[in-house]
């Protein structure tokens, strides 16, 4: 902890991976809080001192910093507390694979490569920061954040997606792309709709869209999302990256489904409904909180999920006898089907 070492701050922010991809979200917040104070005492959040610098080294520094930046947005997503950084605090690193680093990895007056608008290996870990930054920004101000500074804001972020990512849709441009980059490209649309879909939120409860229309939207494309996510999920399995989307919970977009069942499941199909009780049960089950009890207990977000969920589960098993559920849709077995008999 008294160390000033770079290689002693990144193996802290891989301590602070670990709790916090084991739901240990109040361990990683009070462990980012300490990173956060060595980082400044190290110089990491001045960016000023990398001219007595290695261009690489320097570059490493601001990925160390963004990255403890990445961490501490997750953590205010999932325990509801604000930032420990700000915006101001960090530069970002260069946009360029580390092939480019090789004639001066340790050369104090070579230049620094210059960023590309292509796709790299850094290009996941920007494009994933200035999402969380984007949605922790916008959520924090939508009080008093309007309907068309918020599309405007969100459109911004698509046109710079869309540079650096073909459309999904476009297969001659995607037919291409090595597995990582076909990975990100969805990765990072998916990504973008999660913000698109808790701006939206925002926007019905502070009474901005209002009408069953637009809930209707939020439930199914919510819905979508957590299908979407199951999807990449099994595609890159093959490649041993299905680990990665443990690390994320798309807590909006479960909340929005279990919130819409648990209240106004009048308004869906049962194919709606099915479909969103299977993804939402396979979102549970990707994060091990059905199995594995006390997991993820420190965090406010999966302990409100919780409760949502089993007060859904009890409504559906009421409204449908046990012929309505398919066998596979219930991933934690025991819980669904007592709650469904007990209520037959």
């Amino acid at each position: 902890m008294a160390s000033r070492s770079l290689a002693s701050f990144q193996a802290l922010l891989y301590l602070i991976t670990f709790h916090l991809a084991s739901g240990g979200t109040e361990t990683a917040a009070a462990l980012i809080g300490i990173a956060c104070h060595i980082g400044r005492r190290c110089g990491l959040h001045e960016d000023a001192l990398v001219n007595q610098m290695s261009p690489f080294i320097a570059d490493m520094r601001r990925r160390a910093w963004l990255y403890l930046h990445y961490l501490d947005l997750q953590c205010c997503e999932a325990d509801g507390h604000g930032s420990s950084l700000t915006k101001h605090e960090y530069v970002w690193p260069v946009n360029v694979d580390e092939t480019s680093w090789e004639d001066w990895l340790h050369t104090q007056r070579s230049p620094t490569p210059r960023s590309v608008e292509t796709f790299t290996g850094m290009t996941l870990v920007l494009m994933r920061a200035k999402g969380e930054e984007l949605k922790h920004s916008l959520l924090n101000s939508l009080a008093t954040l309007s309907t068309d500074e918020a599309h405007n804001r969100l459109a911004h972020f698509l046109e710079e997606i869309d540079q650096g990512f073909p459309s999904q849709a476009d297969e001659g441009a995607t037919t291409h792309l090595s597995p990582m980059q076909q990975l990100t490209t969805t990765y990072i649309r998916l990504q973008f709709e999660q913000v698109r879909l808790a701006v939206d939120i925002g926007q019905v409860k502070y009474g901005r869209k209002v009408g069953d229309a637009i809930k209707n939207d939020i439930f199914l494309r919510a819905t979508h999302i957590l299908c979407g996510i199951t999807h990449l999920e099994r595609s890159s399995d093959e490649y041993g990256w299905s680990w990665y989307f443990q690390r994320s919970p798309p807590f909006h977009a479960a909340a929005a489904v279990l919130c819409h069942l648990m209240h106004r499941p009048q308004h869906f199909s049962d194919t709606a409904k099915l479909d969103a009780w299977r993804e939402t049960e396979r979102f549970f089950s990707r994060h091990a909180l059905v199995l594995e009890d006390g997991f993820g207990e420190e965090s406010k977000a999966w302990d409100v999920l919780r409760t949502w969920r089993q007060h859904a589960m009890t409504g559906a098993a009421t409204t449908f006898g046990p012929e309505f559920w398919p066998e596979g849709i219930m991933e934690g077995g025991v819980e669904w089907q007592a709650i469904i008999h007990s209520s037959t």
